[in-house]
């Protein structure tokens, strides 16, 4: 029988993502497929009879068909520390040698984690004040970290990093990503109106249409008050007019209890949409484009969706650049 991470290699070429016509190599995983990945691995990790060895020739079959990343994941299950995936390589080799090393002179198979705590204190140093957690423990603090209470969704510090990883991703693959954010209109009036519990009953019920009408691999946040954040890898401003859209129409349909007694009257959703690389190449151009395309929305009578406007970049004397996908 294989063992399991050698099923996990059987599962990658079967778990390419396609939706909407659009096929996601595993060598290009995004942020929410690297975190599904990790979590399989610490799954995996669970398992006390496999060994360094069966782990690292498992490891260099996954990184043939999945890419030098698997490294830089496995290292972070294992330590919760970030690697580049050479220093990853590098670093789990040594890992290997140390837990093949400590076997042979305790005449007993050594666990690859005790290995790796052996090796990260003793040999290279990485660690010099270890605290021994619970997995599921650390990841409840860190998913706290990452999480708005009220929505459940992800909060905006969690956006700003994962963008500015989906920059890198995207530079590094020539490949495109939209930015929306959303406002909904009237709801400081609905809130005062209906009160603060119906008010925040109110934001739940939009996480959850955000949620539904949206693909697993898109990142949903809530940037605060009644603002919300969505990032799509590899959608271009087309598909992201189509997301901005239905969203639109989905708010108007949705039933938030009381909305009709709303000064401000039933609550609609302004959306302003800025894609990579035309309408910016760093986080804070993109973000600011996307807002103001909001904003736009918002001074011709809400309830609608906007595209930002295309960055000009440098071209010859007496032209006018336009960046290109």
């Amino acid at each position: 029988m294989p063992s399991p991470l050698a099923q996990l290699c059987a599962y990658a070429p079967a778990a390419h993502l396609r939706m909407e016509g659009l096929c996601l190599m595993e060598s290009n995983l995004t942020f929410r497929q690297r975190k599904e990945r990790r979590e399989r691995l610490a799954a995996w990790l669970g398992d006390r009879g496999v060994n360094a060895v069966a782990i690292d020739e498992d490891l260099a079959v996954l990184a043939k068909t999945e890419g030098p990343l698997v490294y830089s994941d496995m290292i972070s299950v294992l330590t919760h520390l970030e690697m580049s995936p050479d220093e990853a390589r590098r670093e789990w080799g040594g890992i290997v040698k140390h837990q093949r090393t400590m076997s042979a002179q305790m005449a007993s198979q050594i666990d690859i984690r005790v290995a790796t705590l052996d090796y990260l204190l003793s040999v290279n140093r990485l660690i010099d004040k270890p605290k021994i957690v619970e997995i599921h423990v650390f990841d409840q603090v860190r998913e706290s970290a990452i999480t708005d209470g009220l929505t459940e969704l992800y909060n905006y510090r969690y956006f700003q990093l994962s963008l500015n990883q989906e920059i890198s991703r995207s530079r590094r693959f020539s490949k495109v990503f939209s930015v929306v954010l959303i406002d909904l209109d009237g709801f400081k009036s609905y809130n005062d109106t209906c009160g603060h519990p119906a008010g925040d009953d109110c934001l739940r019920r939009m996480a959850r249409i955000l949620m539904d009408n949206t693909r697993g691999l898109d990142l949903v946040a809530r940037c605060g008050g009644d603002e919300f954040a969505l990032l799509l890898p590899e959608v271009g401003h087309e598909g992201a007019e189509i997301v901005a859209g239905r969203l639109v129409e989905r708010v108007k349909l949705a039933d938030f209890p009381g909305q009709d007694r709303s000064p401000a009257g039933r609550i609609t959703a302004s959306i302003g949409i800025a894609a990579f690389p035309i309408h910016g190449r760093e986080s804070l151009e993109l973000l600011r484009a996307a807002d103001q395309a909001l904003y736009r929305v918002k001074s011709r009578g809400k309830a609608g969706y906007a595209l930002a406007e295309p960055i000009v970049v440098d071209a010859p004397e007496g032209e006018i650049g336009v960046a290109e996908l």
